[in-house]
C-alpha cells in the first residue's frame, strides 16, 4: 500500500471516529421540547411518549414530533424526548401530572377522617385487605387516551373504541351460582384493578364474579359496526375472573355514604386500543364550576327497565352545585355533599349512564386535539328517568384510599 492510500484510509478512519463520537454525543445532548421542557436528544425508537403519539396518528401530535426533531444517527431520526407532547399546560393538568409523579413513588400520608364521610358505625367487616404485590398506575402517556375522535352522528351513540376503560360486571346468585347477567359497570385504573361503586360489590343478593373488557355490544363478540357500505370490527372481548372485591371501609348502604370500591382481577390486563385505563384525578382537584360539561358512559335504558341496553351509550351532563342538587333531591333519601355530587342530564327522559360507570372530564388542553380523559366520579344512583340528576361519588375525595389500598401502603 503506497503512502497516499495509507493517508486516505487514515483520514477515513479518523472521520468515522469523529462521526461516531458526534452521533453518540448527539443522542445524549440536552435539548428543549417545543413546549419548553428540558429533555434529551434520543433516537425516536427510544422515546416512548413519541412512539405513543406516532401511533395515534393525531395531526397535532405528528406536528409536535416534527418540531421535536434534533438530528440523525445514520438514517434514524433523533427527537427531543420529554414527558408529554401537548404544547399548553393547564393548571388542572399540571396538578394531576404532579400527582401521578408522586402516587407511584412515595407513600401517601392519610390524615385521620380526611378521606371518607364519617359515620357513627363500625368499620365494615367485609372490607378485604390487599397484599403489597400490586401494579403501578399508568401515567398520561397511556391513560385516558382514545384511538381517535368519535365519528358517530347520534350524540348518544358511541364508537367501538370510545371510552376503552369501561368494563361490565358479570354476576352470579350467591346461593345457587346461577348466572345473573350484567348488573353494573366499572372503570379500568391500572393493569390489575377496576374502580366501581361499593353498592355494585357489597350487600347484594348476587355477587360479581368476572368482568368483560373491550365491550361495546354485550350480545356479540367481537363487536362490529356498519359504516356506510363497510363494516368495522373491534378486537375480541376479554373476560377476566375477579380475585377480590374491596369496599371502602366506611361504606354504608343505609346512608349511601362512601359508595366506592375496588375490584382486583385474577390476572393482568393487556392494554389495546379497545382496553385502556382512564386517568385518575389528583386529590387536590376542586369541584367543577357550575354548568361544567361532563360525560357519562354506560349501558343505560331509554325508559325504566330491569335490564341494561345492549350497546354502550353516552350522555353529556352539566355539573350542579351542591345546594341546587339538594333542591332537586329534597324529597328523596339520596344525599349530596363534598363527597357526592350531581349533574343535570341533557335528556331527562333517558338513561345513558350505569351504576358504577364513569363520570368523565376531558383535560382542558385536549380540546380540539386527541381526547384525553380523567375520572371525575362514579355513577352512584340507579337509572330512574324522571328528570332526576345523575348522582355520583367524587373520586378525587378518595384518591388517598385508592392509592394506599392498591399499592399496599
Amino acid at each position: 500500500m503506497n503512502r497516499q492510500s495509507t493517508l486516505f484510509y487514515l483520514n477515513v478512519c479518523l472521520f468515522l471516529v469523529i462521526f461516531i463520537k458526534a452521533s453518540i454525543a448527539e443522542t445524549d445532548e440536552d435539548c428543549v421540547t417545543p413546549n419548553g421542557e428540558t429533555a434529551k436528544c434520543v433516537s425516536l425508537p427510544n422515546c416512548p411518549v413519541m412512539l405513543e403519539a406516532l401511533r395515534t396518528k393525531d395531526d397535532e401530535s405528528i406536528n409536535f414530533i416534527r418540531s421535536s426533531h434534533c438530528g440523525f444517527v445514520g438514517k434514524i431520526p433523533l427527537v427531543c424526548c420529554g414527558n408529554q407532547i401537548l404544547s399548553e399546560i393547564n393548571p388542572v393538568d399540571k396538578l394531576i401530572d404532579d400527582y401521578y409523579k408522586t402516587m407511584n413513588t412515595s407513600t401517601v400520608t392519610q390524615e385521620p377522617n380526611s378521606d371518607y364521610e364519617q359515620e357513627e358505625e363500625e368499620q365494615n367487616p367485609n372490607a378485604i385487605s390487599l397484599d403489597s404485590d400490586t401494579n403501578q398506575f399508568q401515567d398520561r402517556s397511556v391513560c385516558g387516551l382514545e384511538q381517535h375522535e368519535s365519528h358517530t352522528q347520534d350524540e348518544h351513540e358511541t364508537d367501538l373504541h370510545e371510552s376503552p376503560w369501561t368494563v361490565v360486571l358479570e354476576y352470579q346468585d350467591k346461593i345457587d351460582g346461577q348466572n345473573m347477567g350484567i348488573k353494573c359497570v366499572g372503570v379500568i385504573i391500572n393493569k390489575r384493578y377496576i374502580l366501581t361503586t361499593a353498592s355494585c360489590i357489597q350487600d347484594r343478593v348476587d355477587i360479581p364474579v368476572s368482568v368483560r373488557l373491550g365491550e361495546w355490544d354485550v350480545t356479540t363478540n367481537p363487536d362490529c359496526r356498519q359504516i356506510g357500505r363497510y363494516g368495522i370490527c373491534a378486537a375480541s372481548v376479554e373476560r377476566i375472573d375477579i380475585a377480590q372485591t374491596i369496599s371502602h371501609p366506611y361504606y354504608s348502604k343505609r346512608t349511601e355514604s362512601n359508595d366506592i370500591g375496588l375490584i382486583k382481577l385474577a390476572k393482568d390486563i393487556i392494554f389495546t386500543d379497545y382496553i385502556r385505563p382512564i386517568c385518575l384525578p389528583s386529590p387536590d382537584v376542586s369541584a367543577p364550576d357550575r354548568d361544567t360539561l361532563m360525560t357519562v358512559i354506560g349501558w343505560g335504558t331509554t325508559q325504566a327497565a330491569d335490564s341494561m341496553s345492549n350497546n354502550k351509550t353516552k350522555d353529556t351532563v352539566t355539573y350542579l352545585p351542591i345546594e341546587e342538587c339538594k333542591d332537586l333531591l329534597q324529597n328523596k333519601p339520596t344525599r349530596v355533599n363534598m363527597f357526592r355530587a350531581c349533574g343535570k342530564k341533557s335528556n331527562a327522559d333517558a338513561c345513558h349512564e350505569s351504576l358504577g360507570g364513569p363520570v368523565m372530564m376531558r383535560y382542558p388542553q385536549s380540546t380540539g386535539k386527541q381526547n384525553q380523559w380523567y375520572l371525575e366520579g362514579l355513577v352512584a344512583n340507579e337509572c330512574i328517568p324522571k328528570g332526576d340528576p345523575v348522582v355520583y361519588t367524587r373520586v378525587s375525595r378518595y384518591m388517598n384510599w385508592i392509592t394506599q389500598t392498591v399499592q399496599g401502603k
